[in-house]
């Protein structure tokens, strides 16, 4: 099957922080718990999240520049200055674009708007727009998502006496261009409390002070901005959870006739949701600047006719499904090259070179198969006489930086981790791709890489009804900063399973567990499920839906990854547990507060070739770990606690040492921080050259509660009905908590209890057995040392000098 590395997103949530927001707020507990984990902070926040509300925007006067801003646009209003709005091609320009027309209409200003062409202008203002702003008379430009890299530009405006007043969201250069506003929440000097809004956002931040608008004639604007928040990718948090949030309410209720026309021609089934406006009218938006002119698209969104505006979406569709097939034809084309070549064997980064391709969709396709292949791409083609190419990553690898190396080959190149675009003589492309995959090697990329699926939290297919699932929805919208939910769902059976779609590269089944079931689709997993035995238990990375069909509703799980079931050892548990006993009662460890940059796997590929020990404490590296040797099929030895004679020729894990562990060491790598206190110094002693890997704690005291307590209690005489057995009892206790608990959260709750004098238990050879003492004092379990230890961060020091 194809490697898929399985990682908790954020931190394990606090129970007792999510039972709260649940009680208080009527939200369903594995609802409250993913919130909680995000970094919902309370009843106040959560408040805020799951009731999103206009009068929670921050004043636009908090943001630098806007007084200034106001003040020059005012002036030029009033002496009737030819003003012209600069946007930019794509949906976030284009939706700034119209903000900012709907503002000078409101204004009375004598404007008119500008949106760059991709072919002929490139990307934002440059000094041929200046020039042609001179020519026309224009006193001042406005821009919308753009010009805080216009430094020419704006040093060309300034000499022509044109006013520029910069609205962006983008980082800029050290030198920021001259202008008589700067409007930018990005910049340094900006004290503004949320940093992540969308041009078309700050533009209607820029319009709120100028036009003082209320919140009933602000709705069409947030409606706009709504859609430049998901098409842009920006953070689905903060303010832009507000504006996304009420923005699709405010498209559903008919603010913005355009997009109201958009969505009738779509023809989906499904509902306006953050999903449709990704995958259906942002592209269609989009399509516009990539194949023609973005103006099509502008013209949209200040339609007051539904009749034209009905014939502009209908124009938008058309062009969409254009871009699609110039889309399908280049993605073809690359795969094709990529496999006749073999370049996927042999580079880290893919470089493609299609010479004719479509340069308004290669960004596009450099995305689509860079998820194909778990690796950067970069697609390049050519344009008037030179090559340009869009390259884009994946989670976790820095694009930006590997592409820097590689910088002295390109005449133009700028971009983010996450994306970046170039332009380059022909004869410099094979030197750019050398010169990029050595910088890949450099970074500990593999040639053999793992692809990343994040959950938020385990649940079991009981766990999963018609109301948990209605109530993940209130989570919504969902997007980059605010994923849909994904469940890990361990140790189900998959039956029923068949190909589906025209391709027959969609799969459906069932997954079935202790006597529950639920329907499955599998997109793009045809193949991969064709390599897991009949009856091999996996586990699962799912979203839950609810489904309907021909007027038929069900649950559905939507799988992200399916992978061959590895259960946790119960001896990680057990020397978990001996860990935790053996920092209770020493001196307290330290955390270096300087880490390693390299992802985990990639410290595993490295670590290997030098013949170094691994060191792990948390469950979710210990399992990634394994997951690793078991794919690349490399021969390991664990150890727990302590270190006995390892092979030589073998990758070697170590998990939770206790002191000094044996360990006589050239090199280790501690792969994540440890769960406990920190790092014993007489373990760090007999290591020559330590490595740290910057890595999330395991968050074991999520799971150790009052609740889980008296749970366990409840239930304690069970342990002899089943035959001592501590799985068992753990399997069966969380057939009734909302919550899951693993072995470790059993001995220290037991640990609790004993300590307290509620009942003794011992555990040998893997038989439990727990004596209730009668009639026990009732004391509180947090006048318990070890239940104060469990649930209280202890604050990590930082490494002597």
């Amino acid at each position: 099957m194809h490697t898929m590395i399985i990682r908790q997103r954020g931190e394990r949530a606090d129970a007792d922080a999510a039972r709260e927001i649940s009680n208080q707020l009527g939200i369903a507990g594995i609802t409250a718990s993913i919130a909680v984990s995000r970094g919902i902070k309370g009843i106040d926040e959560a408040e805020k999240f799951f009731m999103p509300d206009l009068v929670n925007l921050h004043s636009p006067y908090l943001l630098e520049g806007m007084q200034q801003a106001k003040a020059a646009i005012n002036q030029a209003v009033k002496n009737n200055v030819k003003i012209r709005a600069v946007g930019d091609y794509d949906c976030d320009g284009v939706c700034s674009a119209a903000i900012l027309h709907k503002m000078l209409a409101k204004l009375g200003a004598d404007f008119s708007v500008y949106l760059p062409d991709r072919f002929t202008d490139g990307y934002g203002l440059n000094p041929q727009i200046v020039q042609k702003a001179y020519e026309d008379g224009v006193g001042m430009i406005i821009t919308a998502d753009n010009g805080i890299s216009a430094v020419s530009a704006a040093a060309l405006a300034e000499k022509y006496g044109i006013s520029l007043v910069i609205t962006d969201h983008h980082i800029g250069p050290e030198e920021l261009p001259p202008a008589d506003a700067i409007v930018n929440p990005a910049l340094e000097s900006s004290e503004y409390p949320f940093k992540g809004l969308c041009g078309a956002s700050v533009a209607m931040k820029l319009s709120q002070a100028l036009c003082d608008w209320s919140f009933s004639e602000l709705r069409e604007l947030v409606a706009i901005a709504a859609v430049a928040t998901i098409a842009d990718v920006v953070p689905l948090e903060g303010e832009n959870r507000i504006i996304a949030s009420l923005g699709i309410e405010y498209i559903r209720q008919g603010e913005n006739i355009g997009l109201q026309q958009l969505v009738k021609v779509c023809k989906s089934q499904s509902a306006l949701s953050s999903s449709f406006i990704s995958f259906q009218l942002a592209p269609r938006i989009n399509a516009a600047g990539r194949l023609e002119s973005a103006g099509i698209a502008l013209s949209l969104l200040l339609s007051e006719s539904e009749d034209r505006a009905k014939a502009l979406a209908t124009a938008l569709d058309e062009l969409n499904l254009k871009r699609q097939q110039e889309e399908d034809s280049i993605i073809e084309a690359a795969i094709s090259a990529i496999e006749q070549n073999g370049l996927h064997k042999q580079h880290r980064i893919l470089f493609v070179l299609l010479e004719e391709a479509h340069e308004g969709v290669i960004g596009i396709a450099a995305g689509r198969i860079a998820e194909k292949y778990s690796r950067p791409c970069a697609v390049v083609c050519e344009s008037s006489g030179i090559y340009k190419g869009s390259a884009r990553s994946v989670p976790g690898i820095d694009l930006y930086s590997i592409l820097q190396r590689a910088a002295s080959c390109f005449t133009a190149f700028g971009g983010h981790p996450q994306a970046a675009g170039f332009s380059l003589e022909k004869e410099s492309f094979a030197e750019a791709a050398i010169k990029a995959n050595e910088a890949a090697e450099e970074f500990g990329l593999s040639l053999n890489p793992s692809a990343s699926c994040f959950y938020d939290i385990e649940a079991s297919l009981s766990q999963i009804s018609f109301k948990s699932v209605s109530e993940l929805e209130k989570m919504a919208p969902f997007g980059l900063g605010n994923p849909k939910p994904s469940l890990l769902i361990e140790n189900v059976s998959l039956r029923n399973k068949k190909a589906i779609g025209k391709m027959k590269n969609h799969a459906s089944m069932e997954a079935v567990s202790d006597g529950h079931s639920i329907s499955v689709i599998a997109y793009n997993m045809a193949s991969e499920l064709t390599e897991l035995a009949p009856h091999m238990p996996v586990d699962l990375i799912a979203s839950a839906e609810i489904n309907t069909f021909r007027g038929e509703t069900s649950l559905q799980l939507d799988a992200k990854a399916i992978v061959s079931h590895i259960s946790c050892p119960d001896d990680y548990y057990n020397s978990l547990h001996k860990l935790f006993h053996y920092s209770v009662d020493s001196q307290p460890g330290f955390y270096p507060s300087e880490y390693d940059s390299l992802p985990l796997e990639n410290a595993l590929s490295l670590g290997i070739k030098q013949g170094a020990l691994f060191i792990v404490y948390g469950k979710e590296a210990f399992m990634r770990c394994i997951r690793y040797f078991a794919h690349n099929n490399t021969p390991h030895s664990i150890y727990y606690g302590e270190l006995a004679n390892a092979a030589s020729d073998n990758a070697v894990l170590l998990a939770n040492p206790i002191g000094s562990a044996s360990v006589n060491a050239n090199t280790a790598y501690f792969l994540d921080p440890p769960c406990f206190y920190g790092i014993d110094e007489g373990l760090l002693g007999c290591i020559r050259n330590p490595v740290f890997i910057e890595s999330m704690p395991y968050r074991i005291q999520a799971s150790i509660t009052r609740t889980t307590i008296a749970h366990i209690y409840k239930h304690a005489k069970l342990v002899d009905a089943l035959g001592g057995n501590a799985g068992e009892f753990v399997r069966f206790l969380n057939t009734k908590l909302e919550s899951k608990i693993d072995l470790f959260s059993l001995y220290a709750s037991l640990d609790v209890m004993a300590e307290l004098g509620f009942l003794s238990y011992s555990s040998m050879e893997g038989k439990l057995k727990v004596s209730l003492v009668d009639s026990p004092e009732q004391k509180n379990i947090y006048s318990s040392k070890i239940m104060l230890e469990l649930i209280g961060d202890r604050a990590i020091e930082t490494a002597p000098q």
